[in-house]
């Protein structure tokens, strides 16, 4: 399961989606499906969250599967998304 890391602050702003990581002092900004998975994470598993947007685009659901676990692997990369499988 992943969730966000405490203290990031995210907004909207002319159609786009921003992500402050304030203890870093970085910006991330996501495109519309990113947005999308960021504002599921706390939500659903990985698996929902690819049957949620496998649902709403017309996407072949393997391209959807690689974009989420592309976008995962990236967030916990850069410290905005917590594993919380792995050991601390």
């Amino acid at each position: 399961m992943y969730r966000k890391k405490p203290g990031i602050v995210t907004e909207s702003l002319d159609g786009c989606v921003y992500i402050f990581d304030l203890d870093n002092d970085l910006t991330h900004d996501l495109n519309e499906v990113a947005a999308e998975i960021w504002e599921l994470i706390n939500e659903k598993s990985i698996e929902e969250i690819i049957n949620v947007l496998v649902d709403k685009y017309d996407v072949d659901s393997s391209v959807i599967k690689n974009d989420v676990y592309n976008f995962v692997n990236n967030a916990v990369g850069a410290g905005i998304l917590i594993d919380d499988s792995q050991p601390r």
